[in-house]
């Protein structure tokens, strides 16, 4: 897998609206390591009641679901989530066995601008070798 700063990537599946303020998109073992991966990264430590409400869930910002504790962060491009509106909080639900769930949360307040701390023009890319790392 490779990443460049801001570089185009491509979605990552095609979502299919549930319900109102729910969508679907198709599980496979690469779709789901990602999910996880979102989840794991969220901040659940958070004080009730101040800035890092919003860090507690994912974000969806109508292209990217994303989550950050304030010290790593995850962006995975997910384009159009049928059935649920940009600047939204979501829930993921990786237990289905055909289908990952995301459902809109309550309003956790707003999200901190996650673009700025992205380097926009970078030309640098890494390429891991899976094989290499397993030695």
């Amino acid at each position: 897998m490779s990443t460049t700063g801001r570089s185009p990537s491509p979605t990552i599946a095609k979502s299919t609206k549930v319900a109102d303020g729910k969508s679907s998109i198709p599980n496979t073992p690469e779709i789901k390591s990602v999910m996880k991966q979102l989840i794991a990264t969220r901040d659940k430590n958070f004080a009730p009641g101040t800035y890092r409400d919003a860090l507690s869930e994912v974000y969806y910002d109508g292209e990217n679901l994303v989550s950050t504790n304030g010290k790593a962060m995850k962006v995975v491009k997910v384009g159009e989530l049928e059935g649920i509106e940009p600047n939204s909080h979501v829930k993921i639900d990786i237990s289905g066995k055909d289908n990952i769930t995301i459902e809109k949360t309550k309003d956790m307040g707003n999200f901190p601008n996650y673009k700025r701390v992205i380097p926009e023009n970078n030309n640098q890319t890494f390429t891991l070798d899976n094989k290499a790392l397993k030695q």
